[in-house]
């Protein structure tokens, strides 16, 4: 066999020659993939609520704290929005739907006397270009809603009908119509409402 020197320019022309190879892009400027300005959007919510009677005098007995006309829930929340604007090579936009959990003393899922709701996975989403302005919204706020008139039992256990609605159905209706698609959109104004489940 004849002896042919070694030519490090052979060697690498034959590199891309290999079946595959050759379109393999190990660089970012020649990927399919540019760099450009993405909006970043992260939120989270956390918070928790007690239940508060209200009371109506009662004429009949002076000296009485009266009696119970409804109740109502007191809530304390905290939001968090951050908006950034990032230069990236993300293929595409991205949606990551925001998680909220709660924890609440209504066996059927309802408000109860009181509960506290929490982030499970952070709400995420990513579009290309600077949309908005770059910002951190930290918001915290006391409010008060879901209203239920008459008595009220834990889970009805009274017979009482504002005990028996609080149920999980209720709960989340009543937290999208108060809190997420009002407070919240109030509070931090890149609040996304859209992405919430719960």
């Amino acid at each position: 066999m004849p002896k042919i020197p070694f030519n490090p320019a052979d060697a690498g022309a034959n590199l891309n020659l290999t079946p595959g190879q050759g379109t393999l892009n190990l660089s970012g400027n020649a990927s399919a993939t540019a760099y450009t300005v993405w909006t970043e959007k992260t939120q989270n919510l956390t918070g928790w609520w007690e239940r508060k009677w209200d009371f109506a005098p009662d004429p009949l007995v002076p000296s009485s704290c009266g009696n119970v006309v409804g109740t109502y829930i007191l809530y304390h929340m905290q939001e968090v929005v951050n908006t950034q604007h990032t230069t990236q090579t993300f293929a595409s936009g991205l949606t990551v739907l925001h998680n909220l959990d709660y924890l609440t003393n209504s066996v059927s899922g309802g408000w109860g006397t009181s509960g506290y709701l929490y982030t499970a996975s952070a709400g995420y989403t990513r579009v290309s270009g600077a949309v908005g302005a770059s910002g951190h919204c930290v918001k915290h706020w006391d409010a008060t809603g879901m209203y239920q008139q008459g008595e009220y039992t834990l889970d009805g256990a009274g017979g009482d009908m504002a005990g028996g609605t609080d149920t999980s159905s209720y709960w989340n209706s009543t937290f999208n119509q108060n809190i997420n698609y009002s407070d919240c959109v109030k509070a931090c104004k890149d609040w996304q409402p859209g992405i919430v489940i719960i």
